[in-house]
């Protein structure tokens, strides 16, 4: 592609893209490494088990903000990025949310998960900066 066809639009749907086909790995990664590493640990004890109901809950969720940030960022290369002070916010609370979670898979050896951790919001923050 040659770089006057990479636009702001392009880098938004690409995140979006990113996001989304993340969404069916991150379910098959979640059945077939995390439940089963979850399911070793302790459970005998309050703390054992809301750490363990935690951390499932927590690996869950972020399917739905994965597809909240495959809509968003959607939106955005429409709408030529976040406008609002709430999109704002939102915008750079899944950047730096999506630093600090690659930043922990990242040091556990697992590299999957950076193309939707830093690859892209980095390619929505190049997208706001193209604006």
């Amino acid at each position: 592609m040659p770089i006057e066809t990479i636009t702001p639009a392009v880098l938004f749907k690409t995140a979006a893209f990113l996001n989304a086909i993340t969404i069916p790995g991150h379910l098959v990664f979640g059945l077939d490494t995390v439940h089963p590493g979850l399911n070793t640990m302790e459970t005998k004890t309050r703390k054992g088990k809301v750490a363990k109901a935690s951390a499932q809950a927590c690996f869950n969720y972020i399917n739905g903000a994965l597809l909240t940030a495959a809509l968003l960022n959607w939106q955005w290369a429409r709408t030529a990025g976040p406008k609002t002070r709430e999109e704002i916010i939102i915008f750079w609370t899944l950047v730096i949310n999506g630093f600090i979670d690659g930043l922990t898979y990242f040091r556990a050896g697992e590299y999957g998960p950076l193309g939707f951790a830093w690859v892209a919001p980095g390619l929505s923050v190049a997208a706001k900066y193209l604006l």
